[in-house]
């Protein structure tokens, strides 16, 4: 997020002049919410993939209605909490907080249960793992256009992700349930019975 906040400082230093419609404080606040949430998200989404195999495609949506909500609502009542708690009027404001709170809650299941709110994706290999990571230190540490290239390692790890070979056999680890690949690509679902003393 630092480097992305120093790459529109410099890109609005050189902007002179009467400033168009679209640079308002309110659309201005409302593109840097978004920016935010959008880096936010994205940066940590590749090793949330190596560790869970899961990308939540609608975790923008859901992060920018959050963010919103805390920001122009739960925040404001919490600081009013807080100068009302030595008066014992605390509850006041709490109670309107929890509206804030009510609706990020709400907007997390709205977004959940949609269709389609997470996407199953292969594990990237280690290989991959240490491109994107040495491509976003390079695209952070480098305040002059050298950072640009650290978008090749972010694009090989990518390219990695098409050239994992999924298992043929998947087992949980309570040994209970297995999956066969069948010969079309799919799952062969079943379960494991061991019989007593089997080891």
């Amino acid at each position: 997020m630092i480097a992305g906040h120093e790459e529109i400082i410099r890109r609005r230093r050189y902007q002179e002049g009467e400033r168009p419609w679209w640079q308002c404080f309110g659309f201005v606040y409302l593109v840097g919410v978004a920016l935010t949430t959008t880096i936010a998200s994205t940066a940590p989404a590749p090793y949330a993939l190596f560790h869970f195999n899961r990308f939540a495609d609608y975790g923008l949506l859901a992060n920018l209605i959050a963010v919103l909500a805390t920001a122009l609502w739960i925040m404001p009542w919490a600081l009013r909490a807080f100068v009302l708690m030595p008066l014992g009027f605390e509850a006041l404001a709490l109670h309107a907080m929890g509206w804030g709170v009510d609706l990020v809650l709400d907007v997390a299941h709205l977004v959940g249960n949609l269709l389609g709110a997470v996407t199953i994706l292969p594990s990237m290999p280690i290989v991959g793992v240490a491109a994107m990571t040495l491509g976003g230190l390079w695209l952070c540490l480098w305040r002059s256009r050298w950072r640009l290239f650290g978008g090749v390692g972010i694009a090989a790890s990518l390219i990695s992700i098409m050239l994992v070979q999924p298992p043929d056999v998947i087992v949980d680890g309570q040994a209970r349930l297995i999956a066969v690949r069948t010969a079309d690509g799919g799952r062969q679902l079943g379960s494991i019975i061991l019989k007593k003393g089997a080891v």
